[in-house]
């Protein structure tokens, strides 16, 4: 039998691509100007349509801020040029180049250790892109379309995993709002590099793993293994996710041979799952060992007299404290001046690392709402641990992912001490642990509050979504109005 929701995905994930890619040959090949003010104008058309067909339940308001998400992606994608707020650019871009001209490099420097998923795409739809009309810069800005659908995607995907876990609709509204209008997700659209679409396949990673644990079969083993190999095939990096999907496939394995010894077909959808990640997933790696010698675990080494270097500084200064005050002092982060992760996580989830062409007050607001958000985030978490509202299943999602995560990043900062490795790009799956503990919270004290009409419990409430509209409409506000 046909597994109708699957099939409708692909087909949703199909039309989101092309989409994107007509709005690109629109916006870009044919100089058709798009501004931010137009951005705005979309979004607020969208809204009054919604209003105007009466689509005020929640389903179609979560309908609302997934097209408004993916609008402020698509728009901040074709108003940015590829060198704009980028990361190693260079690199980047000979390493498309070589792909372009049919050939993988033929050495391991500077960025070519990394896999070659992620270019081989961009060089495919450079050559189509500059087949409609010829332009050096188009073959590096068609690019972007696989960091935008990605991104896009990955908003998407916020929502099937809110399902997935059967967390109420209210967690999963929340949640997207958060990831909708979370500004790392909009650079993330705009760049020639291999992140987004790194990331957007932990993502499926993740929903996958739910759903194989609440329905082992073939089909789902097999995407899993398809996002983590292809995954890992764009970054290296992917593969922590083995912490979080290794753990499930052994108790699900443990339960069917304690269940039934003589099932072996737990054990055979693992056993092809192996098959199909191991090789998408370290055919590269292990070629690059071959031939230049490259250990599989290489990360490029920055010169410790780098003046991004901040390995000087202790672990308290930089792991274990949270100065807000002294830390946002500055608007935005500095990669050449700032060590504490944490603040630097605050203001690189809103800017990355870079600055803006803006009245300050506006980015400043926007970090001060940041902070309370994450204040909110953080008692989610403790309330996800500790509470027995919350289902075992969602506690291992959300405590598991959050460990990993974490973990992999301050791990990734004590050997690589600087500036630039503090980058929220490096732990973007953070964000979604944060918005769905904002929500599951939001879900359980609403239901407190159904229970007993407390006051202080309806003052939370109205903070918690008082906030999340505001992170909102500054989000909208700043990236409609930057230069």
């Amino acid at each position: 039998m046909k597994d109708k929701a699957l099939n409708g995905n692909i087909i949703k994930y199909i039309i989101l691509a092309l989409v994107i890619m007509l709005f690109f040959v629109l916006f870009n090949n044919m100089n058709i100007k798009i501004t931010e003010n137009l951005m705005q104008v979309s979004i607020i058309g969208v809204v009054l349509y919604f209003l105007y067909k009466k689509k005020t339940d929640i389903n179609s308001i979560i309908r609302l801020i997934i097209i408004a998400g993916i609008i402020m992606r698509i728009g901040y994608m074709l108003y940015t040029p590829y060198t704009v707020r980028a990361h190693d650019i260079d690199g980047h871009i000979a390493y498309i180049g070589w792909l372009y001209n049919g050939s993988l490099p033929d050495n391991n420097g500077f960025l070519f250790y990394h896999p070659p998923f992620f270019h081989f795409l961009g060089s495919v739809l450079g050559r189509f892109i500059g087949s409609l009309k010829y332009d050096g810069n188009n073959i590096y800005e068609a690019a972007k379309i696989v960091s935008c659908f990605a991104s896009c995607a990955m908003l998407i995907v916020t929502s099937e995993i809110a399902r997935a876990l059967e967390l109420g609709k209210k967690t999963e509204l929340t949640a997207v709002l958060i990831t909708a209008f979370l500004p790392n997700f909009y650079l993330l659209a705009g760049r020639v590099n291999n992140d987004s679409l790194s990331v957007m396949f932990m993502y499926f990673t993740l929903l996958y793993t739910v759903k194989w644990y609440k329905k082992p079969c073939f089909k789902y083993a097999v995407i899993i293994a398809l996002s983590i190999g292809f995954g890992m095939m764009t970054k290296m990096s992917v593969g922590t996710l083995a912490f979080f999907t290794g753990p499930v496939m052994l108790f699900v394995l443990f339960k069917s041979f304690v269940k039934d010894k003589k099932d072996l077909s737990i054990f055979c959808q693992l056993l092809v799952f192996a098959v199909i990640c191991f090789p998408l997933g370290l055919w590269y790696p292990i070629r690059n060992m071959i031939l230049f010698d490259q250990p599989l675990n290489y990360v490029y080494k920055i010169p410790a007299d780098n003046p991004l270097y901040c390995g000087d500084y202790g672990i308290i200064d930089r792991f274990l404290s949270f100065p807000v005050i002294s830390g946002l002092k500055t608007v935005y982060a500095d990669p050449f001046t700032d060590h504490n992760v944490w603040i630097y996580l605050i203001k690189g989830a809103l800017f990355g690392e870079f600055s803006f062409d803006i009245n300050e007050f506006i980015p400043r607001v926007f970090t001060g709402i940041n902070v309370i958000l994450s204040v909110i985030s953080a008692s989610g978490l403790i309330f996800v641990i500790a509470s027995k509202r919350v289902k075992p299943s969602v506690k291992y999602f959300v405590t598991v992912l959050w460990l990993v995560t974490v973990i992999s990043y301050i791990s990734f900062n004590i050997s690589l001490p600087f500036g630039c490795t503090m980058d929220f790009r490096y732990v973007v799956p953070l964000g979604l642990v944060s918005s769905l503990t904002v929500g599951i919270l939001y879900e359980a004290l609403s239901d407190i509050w159904a229970e007993k009409e407390n006051t202080a419990v309806l003052i939370l409430l109205d903070i918690i979504k008082l906030v999340c509209i505001l992170f909102a409409v500054y989000s909208v506000l700043m990236y409609t109005t930057i230069n």
